[in-house]
């Protein structure tokens, strides 16, 4: 019996046959490497055929937790012996497919180490139909960040020590990584270090801004040593909310608070939401909610019906956003390019080839500005990603921005034309702009244009606006 024979009972798909073989051989000649590779690639198959039948719903949680721990023990006694390699890499990528209901996932990618990626394990994949899917080493390290969240009452101080510190190492590696900020966030929050852990939710809550959970965990970084902006939050993702079950929680806080503050008919109403979605799914009603439905004050809200919703609070929960990451924006001055009424957005342009977009939903008053409007934008340092905007006390672009007075000519049969003045200058007057011009061909025009490059990449001029 050789490996030989277990890899071609592997790929005949006698896999059962193939352990049994394997394990024989193993007993035998423990230090054979390529016996040991046959036989890790075996166990592969029964970790991939094991996870298949739990996503199909054949397996229970517990039993592929069984099976899962019993494999990678296997796996365990030979497996740093080739390593790295393409059987290594595929073995942690199942392992973290399971990670969710095996308590044993964190001592296993301790035991892996990520000192054993290759290089292709950190490239992210692209599949056929475009999206982008997080490299293998990415996942690693959002299962850890999510294991040590999920378990942190449980583990051993020794793993839980190993597993922060793969956190740290992991958010100055991908300091953008929003996954990894907010893992780090949610440990803060468990030791009640709110500001710390707020920090770190900034970013999630920039890249998921239309999550009611975001603004729920934003809310809970307020709560109770600032309740104003922690009703703020947890109102808002009431509102962004899609299913009840999104906020099931945030409405018992959220009626605390307005408790507290005698806003006893919003907090009714939060607190019949949240014991409505309990009914409808006969989930048990918690001891935080219970002692609410059964105070003096809701008793005597149902008597009289007095129920108010949550007035709307975006543009609060905006302004809160705003004001917490003031002491953080750089502005920039830029002038409105065009705006792109399909996708909701205005175009701001820096300089020739850069800027950003904005869009109406985010900031609103931005669609109110013409083509040619000089304004300041405000990003997030070391991100570039737009903030906030307002209109530029400096109207002055000289080099990239400026009037011209001169001749407007169209060609019959193309849909652009072209501004001469006196000076020789030419601008390029895109076929939008044309259709809102009234003025005939020839006729001397005044234009807003700006500097860009022409279909040959030499600077030219284009028309953004006609006065």
């Amino acid at each position: 019996m050789t490996s030989r024979e277990i890899f071609a009972l592997r790929k005949s798909g006698r896999l059962d046959d193939a352990l049994a073989m394997a394990r024989q051989c193993y007993e035998k000649t423990p230090e054979d490497l390529w016996l040991q590779r046959a036989y890790g690639w075996v166990i592969h198959d029964c970790l991939k055929r094991d996870i298949g039948s739990f996503e199909a719903k054949r397996l229970s949680s517990g039993t592929l937790a069984s099976r899962l721990n019993h494999w990678l023990t296997l796996y365990r006694q030979f497996g740093e012996k080739d390593r790295p390699g393409i059987l290594y890499s595929q073995i942690i990528r199942l392992a973290i497919k399971g990670s969710k209901v095996w308590p044993g996932f964190l001592d296993f990618a301790r035991w892996w180490d990520k000192a054993y990626f290759q290089a292709k394990d950190k490239e992210p994949f692209v599949t056929s139909d475009g999206p982008v899917i997080n490299s293998l080493h990415q996942q690693y390290l959002h299962a850890i960040g999510r294991e040590i969240v999920a378990r942190v009452g449980e583990l051993d101080l020794g793993l839980l020590a190993w597993g922060e510190s793969q956190l740290a190492e992991a958010l100055k590696e991908h300091p953008d990584d929003q996954w990894l900020h907010y893992y780090t966030s949610k440990l803060l929050l468990n030791r009640n270090q709110c500001e710390e852990a707020r920090q770190h939710l900034l970013p999630v809550v920039r890249r998921q801004g239309r999550a009611a959970w975001v603004w729920g965990l934003l809310g809970h970084t307020f709560d109770p040593a600032r309740p104003d902006q922690a009703i703020t939050c947890y109102s808002y993702a009431t509102h962004l909310a899609t299913s009840p079950q999104e906020v099931a929680k945030i409405h018992i806080a959220l009626a605390t608070l307005l408790v507290n503050q005698q806003r006893f008919d919003q907090a009714a109403t939060q607190v019949r939401e949240a014991l409505k979605y309990r009914e409808d799914n006969q989930y048990p009603v918690p001891r935080e909610l219970a002692d609410l439905a059964t105070s003096d004050w809701y008793q005597s809200q149902i008597n009289q019906g007095s129920f108010a919703p949550i007035p709307d609070v975006e543009e609060a929960a905006k302004a809160l956003l705003f004001d917490l990451h003031r002491e953080t924006l750089t502005y920039r001055l830029g002038v409105i390019d065009h705006h792109n009424s399909d996708k909701g957005l205005a175009y701001v342009a820096f300089a020739v080839g850069e800027g950003v977009p904005l869009h109406y939903r985010q900031f609103r008053d931005i669609s109110d500005q013409r083509p040619g409007d000089i304004v300041e934008v405000g990003l997030i340092a070391g991100e570039g990603r737009p903030m906030h905007w307002r209109p530029a006390q400096d109207q002055n672009m000289p080099d990239f921005l400026t009037r011209m007075c001169g001749q407007l000519m169209k060609l019959a049969d193309k849909p652009y034309g072209f501004i001469f003045d006196e000076g020789g200058r030419r601008a390029f007057v895109p076929p939008a702009l044309m259709n809102q011009i009234r003025q005939q061909a020839s006729n001397s025009v005044v234009a807003h244009v700006i500097l860009d490059k022409d279909k040959r990449g030499s600077p030219s001029w284009r028309a953004l606006r006609i006065e």
